[in-house]
């Protein structure tokens, strides 16, 4: 068996998150995971994944980490966006879990930065005519 290839009674562990690693099982043949298989633990994670504590406790801690962000990011020039506020109050409230938030953001982020390319290439092509 090569050294790339696992055996396909053994499993090859994924760090998901740093509270537990998340175990892929590895077809012997090609090395790589059925799409069916992904689906199943894509599922199975989403039903055993926490759902973030709605209580008034903690609510109340992550509108101070939101609100001590904030804070940081206007004394470094920020302006209001409406989106990242909302995907905020989304993780305040409970509906987003940390990570949920991050992935939120970083995309919102990747958007915003392919709309100022499109805006800075857009003004290029007009400026050469």
């Amino acid at each position: 068996m090569g050294a790339n290839k696992v055996p396909p009674d053994r499993f090859r562990p994924l760090r998901r998150g740093p509270e537990r690693p998340f175990l892929l099982p590895f077809d012997a043949r090609s090395d790589s995971v059925s799409a069916l298989e992904i689906e199943k633990m894509a599922l199975r994670a989403e039903v055993a994944a926490p759902r973030p504590d709605r209580s008034t406790a903690a609510v109340a801690q992550r509108r101070s980490i939101v609100d001590q962000s904030r804070a940081s990011n206007v004394r470094q020039g920020y302006v209001h966006d409406a989106e990242l506020e909302a995907i905020n109050e989304a993780y305040v409230v409970g509906d987003l879990t940390s990570e949920e938030c991050s992935a939120a953001i970083d995309a919102l982020i990747a958007d915003q930065i392919a709309a100022f390319k499109a805006a800075d290439a857009a003004e290029a092509k007009a400026e050469r005519r």
